[in-house]
């Protein structure tokens, strides 16, 4: 089970839904930041625990959008909560972060013993909406293993940048297919995770084998 969390760290949080950060090209990010960007992250994965039905509604949703974000809003308490510990703070989140957070659980836990990459190469597509999920589905497509390895690292650690310069290659396919996206580590660990719980949870529908 995973502990409640201290929010005074979420007023970073703030903000219009992005798929990058305002100053996203100043890596490494600061302490803070990263912290934030953890907060949130562990507070996703609390929710996908011990809220699995709301989770996985707004990972039907398209991921960025408008009903995704009204749907998290609604579906977030304004008092305590297990996962808010006893803070009062009221979250606005940003939800493509928010969202791979989510997906990073279920991909991580519950579907750890799948093999997501052979599902990847002999699966159904997953439906996508959206250049944020086109982009994550090229990436997953052209490195499934490589983005799975980004999802397992520690958000903000020193394997996450080593996991990131190991999908370049993919990446840089992914641009030249016409994804012209901005796109931050958070944000590349995002759009991944949520592609890669669409193909594990079309999987667990369709009774493929694990």
């Amino acid at each position: 089970m995973f502990r409640p969390i201290a929010l005074l760290l979420l007023a970073a949080l703030t903000g219009a839904p992005a798929l990058a950060h305002a100053d996203d090209d100043a890596f490494p990010l600061t302490a803070s930041a990263v912290e934030a960007e953890r907060a949130l992250e562990s507070f996703a994965r609390c929710v996908a625990e011990t809220r699995t039905p709301l989770a996985r509604e707004v990972l039907e949703q398209s991921l960025g959008s408008p009903a995704q974000g009204a749907l998290i809003k609604a579906g977030m308490p304004n008092g305590s909560d297990y996962c808010l510990g006893s803070s009062s703070v009221k979250l606005v989140f940003r939800p493509i972060p928010f969202a791979g957070g989510l997906a990073s659980y279920f991909v991580t836990t519950r579907y750890v013993r799948y093999d997501l990459p052979a599902f990847v190469r002999a699966g159904t597509l997953p439906v996508v909406q959206g250049s944020p999920e086109r982009c994550g589905l090229c990436l997953v497509q052209h490195d499934a293993a490589g983005a799975l390895a980004l999802i397992r690292t520690r958000l903000g650690g020193p394997e996450e940048d080593s996991a990131i310069a190991a999908l370049q290659p993919a990446l840089a396919a992914c641009v030249t297919a016409g994804v012209t996206l901005h796109l931050d580590k958070l944000a590349i660990r995002s759009v991944a995770a949520v592609v890669l719980y669409r193909y594990a949870a079309a999987a667990e529908a369709g009774a493929e084998p694990k």
